[in-house]
């Protein structure tokens, strides 16, 4: 039994692909034939440059062009010195009021209205070489009046989040980076399906609380649940729309998820992994964090008092203590090192190198809830209604929910797979794992990690608007065309590279001019009037001589390379291959010119390279089927093969005796797009 799922979050800043992340090892978007999408597994690699967590470089300032102005100056100097910005956003600006009173008098006599605009903007995998520089350029340029503070990234600078409206627009909708991680579970999925791995549970979804939704959902003017309903249509729709053949589509707002989720947490509070504990410090209420003792002074008021400010914000900050449920984390550090070197279990490896580095240190334990006041949308905690589950906790037991209402048992658990986008590698690393060991679970067997789409070699962002629509690449190119080029261009290891022109060439040159030209040639009734796929064997090919021999041992080696391609994922090692095929097939039907042979009376070699053809063809088809399904069943609908003869066993030369009835389907399988 094979167990598949993906995962994708409804709402992030920042997608992948769910659906979905850092310079690769790769140069972006490229791809060599003799250049392996990543080394041999746990091969030693030179000495890595240590890297920071994601830095949030925060600016502010009374004047709101400048601030902007600088934001770009700051995108643009981590660009030259290829720093990976991950994200950039906004807050509400605050407000204050500045008065000035008459002499000897309580009475106004003048007041002003200022606005204190914030800016951030996150880098992520900052080497530790490039930091100095890196600031010191942006601390050199810092212009009069922009206050800017460096710190790492917390789950508190989600809370005053601004989304703007762009950005609001696009986190209802999907873009290809979620598409990419669903087209990379499905063709897994139905690839274990073919080699007979039965039954496959494959599942995907929506995970639909937290902070950012609740914000989202207050800004559209909707109840948080009506807006999720609304946006995960959107997401279903499109999956549903590029032919992802899942099994289970979880939503984390579903009674069921709620009653698993309730259920773990009860397992993982019996086991002694879960305690209440409390979060003490300054904190400034208008600015909603926490402060540090030396991120704070004492100013002395009007009527001689003293108040503790921050030295931040100028704004007031008093003792505050928070309780929160916590995670043992810090106790399993050892039982994940052991579960990360049992095996290949994320792959590519330099993700794999990632999760180490961060197991090479100690861990500290998870908050795993937040005061229900602060975050109301979300999974209260069992008894105890003021605190709400952490988001990631409730988001990842998707899978488990899945799994226990897939079967009355739990006999699909452990998964094979999680496919994953890289920006949410720790959480699925990390923290999922060692929920599930404390809890008595076996993790998952692999995660499978990719990167991100970047667009005309820009990176794809909502804040930029240039997140690509899966609905617009498919009434471009039909959802075939869009699945073709995510899984030819894509490489695991790296970014992808999307072009709306380059995908009309590679769908045409590969879909319609190549294998749909193949295919429209041998099955047309000018050479083919008796709409028949004629009887095969090896000697089909040996009557065609050395063009049929050299297909014939094409053909053969063909299906193996494809088949472990696939099973490690490279599914654009996989359709090289399979094109390489085609290639070959329309070289030796140009070659042994079918139209000649028919003239003169070579009925014999005429039979054998039309039979020879559409032989290639059809294990072509087979081979594709993972890939664009409904293509792939076109083409075989055409060609007449019974259903019950497309498992992976009949994808290489079959011998038959007796010939077989084409199809009554148009020849044409991919019209050819015009694009402009």
């Amino acid at each position: 039994m094979f167990k598949f799922q993906a995962f994708g979050r409804l709402v992030r800043t920042v997608g992948i692909a769910p659906s979905a992340l850092v310079n690769t090892m790769f140069s972006r978007g490229v791809r060599r034939s003799n250049f392996p999408a990543e080394p041999e597994y746990l091969d030693v690699v030179g000495p890595q440059i240590p890297l920071y967590e994601p830095l949030n470089v925060q600016i502010k300032s009374y004047d709101y062009t400048v601030l902007e102005t600088f934001s770009s100056y700051i995108h643009k100097t981590a660009e030259h010195l290829e720093i990976e910005v991950e994200d950039c956003w906004a807050t509400p600006c605050t407000k204050y009021k500045i008065q000035t009173f008459k002499p000897f008098s309580t009475q106004v006599d003048n007041q002003y209205n200022l606005n204190l605009y914030e800016r951030n903007v996150q880098v992520v995998d900052l080497p530790t070489t490039k930091a100095p520089l890196f600031f010191h350029i942006i601390q050199a340029a810092l212009p009069e009046g922009v206050r800017m503070t460096v710190k790492l990234h917390d789950d508190v600078d989600e809370e005053l989040r601004y989304v703007p409206d762009l950005e609001l627009t696009q986190l209802k909708k999907p873009h290809i980076g979620h598409v990419y991680t669903a087209v990379l579970a499905d063709s897994s999925a139905r690839f274990h399906q073919l080699i007979g791995c039965n039954p496959v549970v494959f599942s995907t979804g929506t995970d639909e609380h937290g902070l950012k939704i609740q914000q989202a959902s207050l800004q559209a003017n909707k109840d948080p649940a009506q807006f999720c309903d609304q946006v995960s249509v959107l997401f279903k729709n499109a999956l549903d729309k590029c032919e992802i053949g899942y099994t289970d589509y979880i939503r984390t707002t579903e009674s069921r998820h709620k009653e698993n989720v309730h259920s773990f947490w009860k397992i993982l509070l019996d086991k002694g992994y879960i305690y209440k504990g409390k979060y003490e410090g300054w904190y400034c209420t208008a600015d909603e964090t926490f402060v540090s003792e030396d991120q704070t002074t004492l100013v002395k008021l009007p009527d001689g008092k003293e108040q503790r400010v921050s030295t931040e914000s100028s704004r007031p900050v008093e003792w505050f203590s928070e309780e929160n449920y916590l995670f043992k984390l810090s106790k399993l550090r050892g039982e994940l090192l052991k579960w990360l070197i049992s095996g290949p279990v994320v792959r590519p490896v330099r993700h794999y190198n990632l999760v180490k580095s961060w197991l090479e240190h100690d861990l500290i334990d998870l908050s795993i809830s937040r005061p229900r006041a602060r975050l109301s949308w979300g999974i209260p905690v069992p008894e105890d209604p003021s605190q709400t589950i952490y988001v990631w906790l409730d988001a990842l037991l998707n899978y488990m929910t899945v799994a226990k209402h897939s079967h009355s048992e739990m006999n699909v658990w452990p998964p094979s797979i999680h496919v994953i986008g890289k920006d949410i590698l720790k959480f699925h690393s990390i923290y999922w794992p060692a929920f599930l060991l404390a809890a008595g679970f076996d993790p998952p067997k692999c995660l499978l990690v990719h990167g991100h789409w970047m667009v005309d070699e820009q990176k794809m962002s909502k804040t930029t608007g240039n997140v690509v629509s899966p609905q617009t690449c498919i009434d471009i190119a039909t959802a075939t065309g869009l699945r073709y080029f995510l899984l030819h261009e894509g490489v695991p290891a790296s970014d992808g590279n999307f072009s709306m022109t380059r995908l009309v060439r590679i769908a045409n040159s590969d879909l319609a001019d190549g294998l749909g030209n193949l295919v429209n040639r041998c099955c047309g009734k000018s050479l083919n009037p008796l709409q028949t796929r004629l009887a095969v064997s090896p000697s089909s090919f040996e009557a065609c001589g050395s063009p049929g021999l050299e297909l014939l041992d094409l053909l053969r080696r063909t299906p193996d390379i494809v088949y472990e391609e696939y099973l490690q994922w490279n599914f654009y090692k996989g359709i090289d291959q399979i094109m390489a095929l085609v290639r070959g097939a329309n070289g030796f039907f140009n070659t042994m010119e079918p139209w000649k042979l028919k003239k003169e009376g070579q009925m014999d070699k005429f039979n054998a390279t039309m039979a020879v053809t559409m032989e290639t063809a059809r294990v072509v088809g087979t081979l594709l089927q993972p890939i664009v399904p409904s293509y792939s069943e076109r083409l075989l609908d055409k060609l007449g093969v019974p259903r019950e003869n497309r498992g992976w066993d009949f994808a290489r030369l079959q011998s038959s005796t007796a010939d077989a009835s084409l199809g009554v389907q148009e020849t044409v399988l991919f019209p050819k797009i015009k694009f402009e």
